[in-house]
């Protein structure tokens, strides 16, 4: 229950993010109201995507992800019974999973936050768009969401060590922080730490993996529209995105 609370509460985050960066990419003099807007449209219109993004969506990418080893490769064509039972196996679990993954993605969340679809309608969106680009290796590579991960770790672990370090050297009484009683304040207090490092963390991170993610959204969607409101910048990003994937220039 409040793993759902917390993504749920994510997810708010991310498509008030998303809806102001589209606005702010498509409509720049309309930006001024963006985050109420976008946040508002999430509390109303969106509530209900949120809640079934924050149920399907993580455990469908863990399956996807622990189901990758296990993919098929191409096999000779003379197998043994057993062989070809077990592949028939492998390709029907993966396609089905490929299936799911194709409307229960983390690029839902994005379009919901932008267009206000349903979610099932958000996801099928998302994957036809990349597709239409032949992004779908660019927008798969998670090195991103790793390196992000690795902050959140760090940042709790640091608030963690913070909190002995406060526990250690203040006067104020085990008493009053309620932790005599476990007998261990050091790693209570670690642990206190540690937890409200990662929920912050996880927000802020959650913050700029839906800019990232709403930038690619909406340069595979309105490369145009961000030439014509923000030539600068849409200098900058060109001559970055060529440099990094120089056969996938819009």
């Amino acid at each position: 229950m409040l793993n759902f609370l917390i993504l749920k509460f994510q997810n708010i985050v991310v498509t008030t993010v998303v809806g102001s960066y589209k606005r702010w990419w498509f409509e720049p003099t309309s930006s001024a109201n963006a985050v109420r807007a976008s946040f508002m449209q999430s509390m109303t219109r969106s509530f209900g995507s949120i809640c079934y993004g924050s149920l399907f969506v993580r455990p469908v990418s863990i399956l996807k992800h622990v189901l990758s080893p296990f993919r098929p490769q191409k096999q000779p064509s003379s197998l043994l019974c057993l062989q070809e039972f077990l592949f028939c196996c492998q390709e029907f679990l993966v396609s089905s999973v490929d299936k799911l993954y194709s409307y229960f993605n983390p690029w839902t969340m994005v379009y919901v936050g932008m267009y206000g679809y349903s979610f099932l309608k958000a996801g099928k969106k998302s994957a036809l768009v990349f597709e239409a680009r032949s992004w779908s290796t660019i927008v798969n590579d998670d090195l991103y969401f790793y390196v992000l991960l690795i902050v959140t770790i760090v940042i709790s672990g640091s608030t963690g060590i913070f909190g002995v370090v406060v526990e250690h050297y203040t006067t104020i009484g085990d008493e009053a922080i309620g932790i005599s009683s476990y007998h261990k304040p050091g790693v209570t207090s670690f642990l206190i730490g540690a937890i409200m490092g990662l929920l912050l963390s996880s927000i802020m991170m959650a913050v700029v993996m839906a800019a990232l993610d709403a930038l690619f959204v909406c340069w595979a969607s309105g490369p145009v529209d961000f030439q014509k409101n923000h030539a600068e910048l849409n200098t900058r990003l060109r001559k970055a995105w060529k440099e990094a994937w120089p056969d996938s220039m819009v």
